[in-house]
C-alpha cells in the first residue's frame, strides 16, 4: 500500500511537471506569442497565464492547490484551466497502471517516460492541433535504445515498426489529399505512429490504427448528434488524432504480454 501511495504521489508530481511542458512547448515553437520576458522552457518559475505573477510553491501543489484556490488565480481571480488537475490525476493513474502491469523495474521507468510524453503530446494536440517534433523524436530515440540495450522488443521488430508506422500515415495522407484536394491527417501523426512502432513493433500497428480510427469516428458521430451539424461541417474542423493514437496504444500495452 505504501508503494502504491508513493507511485500515485510521484504521478501527481510528474503530472504537474507535464503541465509545465504542455504550456511552454507551444510557446517555444511560436516565440512571437510570448508576452513575458522571463519565459524559459526550463528553469523559470511558474506564472499565472493572465497576470504573470509568480505562483508561490505552496500554490503549485498538484490537485490540492487547485481545490484550495477554487480554480482561480489568487492574484487576479482569473480561472485556472481544469486541464491542470486532469493531467496530474491522469499521470498518477498511468503510473499506477504501468506498475500493475510490469512492477518496479527498468521497464516501469521506460514506459512511464513513454506514456507521459504521449500525454503531453496529446494535450498539446488537443489545445493547438500540433504534435511537436521534439516529443516524437525523444520517443523514437528512447524506443530504439530501449529495444537495443534493454530488450523492450526485438530490435528488428522495432525498426520495421517505426518505418511502417510512418509510411502507413504518409500513404493515407497522400491518398486523402489526392481524392479530396486538401490536407487530411497531419504529418505529426505519421511521426507519432512511427514512434509508437519503434516501441511496440509492427505487429501491433494495425490494432492501434483500427482502434484510434474507430475512436475518431465515434467523436465525429457524437459531435454530429450534439451539434446537429453535417458531417462535412464537422470535418472542416481539425480533429486531433494524437489522443486517439495514444489511448489505443495504452489499451494495447495493458492487454499485451509485456
Amino acid at each position: 500500500m505504501e508503494l502504491i501511495s508513493s507511485i500515485l504521489l510521484l504521478g501527481l508530481i510528474l503530472g504537474s511537471l507535464a503541465n509545465t511542458f504542455i504550456y511552454r512547448i507551444p510557446l517555444s515553437l511560436y516565440p512571437n506569442k510570448v508576452t513575458s520576458s522571463n519565459f524559459k522552457l526550463l528553469g523559470s518559475r511558474s506564472r499565472c497565464t493572465s497576470c504573470e505573477e509568480i505562483i508561490p510553491i505552496y500554490h503549485n501543489i498538484p490537485v490540492v492547490s487547485y481545490l484550495y484556490l477554487k480554480g482561480k488565480c489568487r492574484f487576479c481571480n482569473h480561472s485556472i484551466s481544469l486541464m491542470y488537475p486532469i493531467i496530474e490525476i491522469s499521470t498518477a493513474c498511468i503510473l499506477l497502471l504501468i506498475y500493475l502491469k510490469v512492477g518496479i523495474n527498468i521497464f516501469f521507468f521506460f514506459y512511464a517516460i513513454f506514456f507521459i510524453l504521449l500525454l503531453i503530446g496529446s494535450a498539446i494536440d488537443i489545445r493547438h492541433r500540433i504534435l511537436p517534433n521534439s516529443i516524437n523524436y525523444i520517443l523514437v530515440i528512447t524506443g530504439v535504445l530501449g529495444s537495443y540495450f534493454f530488450g523492450l522488443i526485438n530490435i528488428y521488430d522495432s525498426l520495421i515498426g517505426g518505418i511502417s508506422g510512418y509510411l502507413i500515415i504518409f500513404f493515407i495522407e497522400k491518398t486523402y489529399a489526392l481524392i479530396y484536394k486538401k490536407e487530411g491527417i497531419g504529418r505529426g501523426d505519421a511521426k507519432l505512429l512511427s514512434a509508437i512502432g519503434f516501441w511496440f513493433g509492427w505487429l501491433n500497428l494495425p490494432t492501434i490504427l483500427l482502434m484510434s480510427s474507430s475512436l475518431g469516428l465515434l467523436v465525429v458521430f457524437i459531435q454530429k448528434f450534439m451539434t446537429g451539424n453535417s458531417y462535412k461541417n464537422i470535418l472542416e474542423f481539425k480533429i486531433p488524432f494524437g489522443p486517439f493514437l495514444s489511448l489505443s496504444t495504452l489499451f494495447v500495452f495493458l492487454n499485451s504480454n509485456y
